[in-house]
């Protein structure tokens, strides 16, 4: 380094490279990620058992038809998020995890495209590190769903 460039405050050398505001950025997303889905499985603590006279969860999942049942769930006229706090609070952390599973998969298939026609250039490959982020973010969210919703309605 030159003396020039000591002489210089590292805050005032100029904007960070773009791995790094990438980076921080991205992780920034995460975290706001975390922090919805923390809210979401709060309102579904709370509000599991507030049914309304409706169905509960010990009547509505069986855990060796989970994702049939979720999208028969979703295709119900009459158990909506209307019907009680508790379908409230479930449509809401599925439906938001699910939201995410779609765009990990698109963000999958244009993934699988960039290293298809560029190969695994330096900013492919952390694109690829930033999916494989979000993807086991997904992961560790689908754990809390099913371990919260599915298992925890046989309590």
């Amino acid at each position: 380094m030159s003396a020039i460039a000591e002489e210089i405050p590292l805050s005032e050398r100029g904007p960070a490279p773009t791995r790094i505001v990438v980076s921080f950025g991205f992780w920034l997303f995460l975290l706001s990620d975390i922090v919805i889905f923390s809210a979401l499985f709060a309102a579904y603590a709370v509000l599991a058992q507030r049914t309304a006279g409706g169905p509960s969860g010990a009547q509505l999942f069986d855990l060796k038809n989970v994702f049939i049942e979720t999208c028969c769930l979703l295709a119900s006229r009459g158990i909506n998020p209307a019907r009680s706090a508790f379908l409230s609070a479930f449509f809401g952390l599925v439906g938001t995890h699910g939201i995410h599973v779609t765009a990990g998969l698109c963000w999958l298939a244009v993934m699988m495209a960039q290293i298809a026609t560029l190969g695994l250039r330096p900013k492919v490959v952390q694109r690829l590190v930033c999916f494989s982020l979000f993807w086991h973010a997904l992961d560790l969210v689908w754990i809390g769903v099913f371990t919260i919703v599915y298992l925890g309605a046989r309590t």
